[in-house]
């Protein structure tokens, strides 16, 4: 059963920290990476730990900057059709409804959607002012699927600082746990984003790397397909 995790502190299992070492492995083998930021929740900590360990790149940023959109009481209820119906509706009608209320597990109060993207593209932006004025260095974000949504959906309307975002791509499904994408800068053509091949053995280009958390209790059955994900 999948349920909402939002700010709730859930663990990786078993099978997401083997995943982990997995990556760790592989992107060591492919020339590293730079350095690393991350969301203090732990299955997000925990894989950037994991990551450090292998690639010895610093974690030099964790906070709450990196939190997944922070989804109130809704934090450990099963996702359903209807409540995703009610998330993506939040996102492209009511963008100031803040959640209310907490989960069990929350480590934060309910936020609105912009609450949320307001909370992250700040830090998108530095990162990606670092990325062009240093094209060739390798920076890892790992994070949570609606950060992941986020950043494609912020590049897709050009990054203006103005934080504009496409908010049918903030409603689209975003991969599975561990899956990892790059964004880069391209003068002549601007902002490129790329899907990264987890099992390819080349060497890692320069760019933002954004790696989404790896499995958790609350995700889904990788054989029950169920929409857009939620954190």
């Amino acid at each position: 059963m999948e349920k909402f995790r939002g700010s709730a502190d859930v663990p990786l299992t078993d099978e997401g920290l083997m995943k982990a070492h997995k990556l760790g492995i592989n992107l060591a083998e492919r020339g590293g990476i730079d350095r690393i930021m991350a969301s203090d929740l732990n299955r997000t900590l925990t894989t950037a730990k994991v990551l450090n360990h292998y690639t010895r790149a610093p974690i030099v940023h964790v906070g709450t900057e990196l939190h997944p959109w922070h989804l109130g009481a809704l934090e450990g209820q099963e996702v359903t059709p209807e409540r995703v119906d009610f998330m993506n509706d939040l996102i492209r009608n009511h963008p100031d409804y803040q959640i209310p209320g907490r989960g069990e597990l929350s480590t934060g109060d309910g936020e609105s959607f912009n609450q949320f993207k307001n909370r992250v593209l700040p830090l998108y932006d530095n990162v990606l002012r670092q990325h062009i004025a240093n094209p060739g260095e390798r920076t890892m974000l790992v994070s949570h699927f609606r950060n992941k949504k986020l950043m494609e959906a912020w590049i897709r309307t050009g990054a203006k600082p103005s934080g504009e975002v496409d908010k049918e791509e903030m409603t689209q499904d975003g991969g599975s746990p561990g899956s990892l994408m790059r964004v880069s800068y391209d003068p002549r053509i601007g902002y490129q984003i790329n899907d990264v091949d987890e099992e390819s053995n080349q060497r890692l280009l320069g760019g933002v790397y954004i790696c989404r958390h790896e499995k958790t209790p609350w995700n889904r059955p990788d054989s029950i397909p169920t929409g857009a994900s939620t954190s």
